[in-house]
């Protein structure tokens, strides 16, 4: 039987190992312990855009809240001013009542003198159940707004408030400028101010995609013992500096690119919309505060003329005059009713 040299070298060392006892076969055990560092040198700005990412999103977040914060503000403004006026539409609707009443007696006075019909004193008693009925509506309305501005200020339903009722002075729109208003709109809505964060999120979202294009530096250190025995007693530790710097991903670092630009654009025609429309919504509260002012001015100026003929009308009724009859007192009675019910609503 022949054996190529190999072999033969083979089978030597084989049997040389057998006889001198080092033949060792199958896995060894490759025990270690000991503490390793690592840090981070230099990442392509990927940490600092971090930072400002979460940092814009902080300040996103406290704009939010500020926002939330006016809105029920707001709620609890509009809420408290509903109900000073159905406040003022019950003191109208019990006026109006007490009038009514007081025209009925003064007809009946008359028909039992034979100076008026009696129909004149059912159109009179007419005129009191219907200001009765509207008095017990604004009763019920002023029930529902104390309700809706606890709701407003988070209080149970039917807890019950001391009102301050007294109406302030309302000063001239002639005071607001229109053109400074809209300016400081736009550096004091919270919710421009959130834009404007989100923007800057965005931003930072294309620092952070960028930086993937660019190498990672660690400076890395280690100690310990390492031994194939259960208590390793050989030291082992090294010092160094990696770089990782990735070469090809599928185009995902160039997708994450557009997709944070495409973000930031987004963002840019929102806010620039938002703009607009707060610019709108400020013009439009300019004019209808104009409006109202102008509405409260000449419903004073209905009230106290209405008033007047009111006044004048049941002197000449009272007196018997033969210019003022039952239909001209409950006229001039619906008269100053709507009046003042106007006022109300302007103010």
């Amino acid at each position: 039987m022949m054996h190529s040299p190999c072999a033969v070298r083979i089978d030597d060392y084989v049997a040389a190992s057998v006889l001198e006892g080092e033949v060792k076969a199958g896995p060894t055990d490759d025990l270690s312990s000991g503490l390793r560092a690592r840090y981070l040198l230099f990442d392509s700005g990927k940490r600092a855009a971090q930072l400002r990412a979460a940092l814009s999103r902080q300040s996103l977040a406290e704009e939010e809240e500020a926002s939330i914060r006016q809105d029920i503000a707001m709620a609890i403004h509009q809420a408290f001013y509903s109900l000073l006026s159905t406040m003022e539409a019950q003191a109208v609707a019990e006026q109006n009542r007490t009038r009514a009443e007081d025209h009925l007696r003064l007809t009946r006075e008359h028909w039992e003198a034979g100076a008026a019909p009696q129909a004149d004193v059912i159109r009179a008693q007419i005129e009191v159940v219907d200001a009765k009925l509207q008095l017990v509506k604004a009763e019920s309305a002023v029930r529902l707004t104390r309700g809706r501005l606890n709701t407003a200020m988070g209080l149970p339903v039917e807890m019950k408030l001391d009102i301050d009722s007294r109406n302030e002075k309302m000063d001239s729109r002639d005071k607001i400028d229109v053109f400074e208003a809209l300016n400081q709109t736009i550096h004091r809505r919270p919710v421009l101010k959130a834009a404007l964060h989100r923007i800057e999120t965005a931003q930072s979202s294309i620092d952070i995609a960028k930086s993937s294009f660019g190498p990672a530096i660690t400076a890395e250190a280690g100690y310990g013992y390492r031994d194939s025995e259960f208590l390793p007693e050989d030291k082992d530790w090294s010092v160094g500096v990696a770089i990782k710097l990735p070469l090809f991903e599928g185009f995902k670092r160039s997708h994450d690119v557009s997709r944070a630009k495409h973000e930031l654009a987004k963002e840019e025609v929102q806010i620039r919309h938002l703009v607009l429309k707060v610019r709108e919504e400020v013009w439009a509260a300019h004019l209808k505060l104009k409006e109202s002012y102008e509405a409260t001015l000449a419903s004073e100026a209905i009230v106290r003329d209405a008033r007047e003929s009111m006044r004048m009308t049941r002197e000449q009724y009272e007196a018997g005059a033969a210019t003022a009859t039952a239909t001209d007192l409950l006229d001039a009675q619906t008269t100053l009713a709507r009046a003042e019910y106007v006022q109300v609503e302007a103010r």
